[in-house]
């Protein structure tokens, strides 16, 4: 018998604040107990989302009905394995096991496991170019982990962010030409800071700098602004940085942590994890599509 809490219930708030204005709302979508959830990607649609469910020693995929919050689990024949990005009818995963990790391509039509990676190293947080022709991921190295570019044509892989400091979390933005993911600077116990890379020219920008941790930075489908996960403000909460106007708004207040946002594909909802049930909850934020970024006086 799952063991669903459902909510419907809707908090509204109105805020106006340095350059992006919106109306928001939270809806719990699910609440499963003695476990974690993990968000990892919608279906084009909007529909469905696809989310990584953790309980004592399983990992599992389970598909999410973004309306009901009903689930049901994705056999994709491994042992343990989570869910990094969805492309059409394609999930790419990460097996989870002892002494290493590797990289999969799941094909939810035809039901085939393809293995990109096969390796002793730790590789995850995969995730779909925009045309679905490439998987960006990382590969822990000797000094951290490092983010790669490998292609589906003929597997040819390349660095596309290699600095002494710990990089992870890539995200490749809609037109696929620039990256975002976050950097810790200063070792374990230094900032977080997120940085956009030009994946043509390899320049490089940190934006939404702070003392603090800000990271896994998720495009808007427009492109023209992310949504982070940052701790500035006590705990973990939810904060759309507007790149323009140089502007960072918060999205939730809670003293409990809420992490790994992502974009709907109409830029209306973010899907996020949320401490609230105690690690095992996503959550969703509304926002409607009238967003803008706007310039502040």
């Amino acid at each position: 018998m799952r063991n669903i809490i459902m909510a419907v219930f809707l908090v509204f708030i109105a805020l106006s604040n340095s350059g992006c204005e919106r109306n928001i709302f939270n809806k719990l979508l699910i609440s499963i107990e003695n476990g974690a959830l993990y968000p990892g990607g919608w279906s084009d649609d909007g529909e469905t989302v696809y989310a990584t469910l953790h309980r004592e020693d399983t990992w599992q995929i389970i598909r999410i009905n973004a309306t009901s919050g009903q689930y049901t689990p994705v056999d994709v024949g491994l042992d343990g394995a989570g869910v990094g990005d969805v492309h059409a009818d394609k999930l790419v995963i990460e097996s989870v096991e002892q002494g290493g990790s590797d990289i999969y391509i799941y094909d939810l039509e035809t039901r085939q496991l393809e293995q990109l990676t096969d390796t002793e190293r730790y590789e995850w947080h995969p995730v779909f170019s925009p045309d679905g022709s490439a998987v960006a991921y990382d590969i822990q190295t000797g000094e951290g982990p490092d983010i790669y570019r490998h292609a589906l044509s003929d597997g040819a892989m390349s660095e596309i962010a290699g600095q002494p400091e710990s990089e992870q979390a890539a995200r490749f933005s809609p037109d696929g030409s620039r990256i975002a993911f976050h950097r810790r600077n200063g070792g374990d116990n230094g900032s977080i800071d997120m940085v956009v890379r030009d994946l043509d020219s390899g320049g490089e920008q940190s934006f939404a700098v702070s003392d603090y941790e800000d990271s896994y930075p998720n495009w808007h489908p427009n492109g023209d602004r992310v949504v982070f996960t940052s701790n500035r403000n006590g705990s973990f909460d939810l904060f759309i940085y507007c790149f323009e106007q140089d502007a960072v708004i918060q999205l939730t207040e809670d003293p409990d942590n809420e992490k790994y946002p992502k974009w709907s594909p109409d830029g209306q909802s973010i899907l996020y994890q949320s401490d609230r049930e105690n690690g095992a909850a996503l959550y969703l934020t509304g926002i409607p599509a009238s967003l803008t970024c706007k310039q502040t006086g």
